[in-house]
């Protein structure tokens, strides 16, 4: 396949946040090459999300890189937008991000039952580092949790999204801040077995995101 390809996607009536997904991922090269390549899932229960998405999916990437056609239709995929969240409505403005979530909750699982896991690992995952550190003794603490998108932009002031509109930039700034653990809201150290104060920040462990 030629990952140097672009082809458009036809609008198939308000389908453009579904598009933009599908552009991102037909460019992830191990993605594409571990679904087009897997041809073997086929799943005897015919409601079976999880295979039928990867194979509208193979067949997406398929007809994507083959076509001669400056432009495909993904039609099996727009509608089986409720499938993969079923607060998408074929023909409605939806929001992108929903239809990402919910398309990745299924490759996930199509993975998972591949026992091929690490291949989704490698190209979306990602841990989430929270580290607290006492301003008293600073011992530091650090919780892990596996993720594979930021909710960015819920984590800036409901002031600053009113009075502009906030940069990716600014949004990445404010969710990696440094928090004051303070007051009512001190840490409890399990080194000086008291409340105190303490600074609290998120970093990205392992990975960064692939899109």
């Amino acid at each position: 396949m030629d990952f140097t390809t672009v082809k458009g996607l036809e609008n198939l009536g308000n389908s453009c946040f579904m598009n933009s997904v599908l552009q991102c991922l037909s460019h992830i090269k191990p993605l594409v090459t571990a679904v087009v390549e897997n041809t073997k899932i086929e799943s005897s229960n015919k409601e079976d999300r999880t295979a039928k998405f990867q194979k509208f999916l193979r067949e997406h990437f398929k007809t994507y890189f083959s076509s001669s056609s400056s432009s495909i239709a993904p039609e099996d995929l727009f509608y089986y937008l409720r499938k993969v969240n079923s607060r998408l409505v074929p023909g409605r403005q939806q929001d992108a991000h929903e239809y990402l979530v919910g398309a990745l909750s299924l490759l996930e699982d199509y993975f998972k039952l591949e026992k091929r896991q690490k291949i989704f690992t490698r190209v979306f995952g990602g841990r989430l580092v929270s580290s607290i550190s006492c301003k008293v003794c600073k011992h530091a603490s650090n919780s892990y949790e596996n993720m594979y998108c930021l909710s960015v932009v819920n984590n800036l002031k409901c002031q600053e999204i009113e009075s502009q509109t906030p940069s990716l930039e600014e949004a990445l700034r404010q969710y990696f801040r440094t928090e004051t653990l303070s007051s009512d809201n001190k840490y409890f150290c399990d080194r000086c077995k008291r409340k105190v104060e303490a600074s609290k920040q998120y970093r990205i462990s392992d990975r960064i995101l692939q899109c």
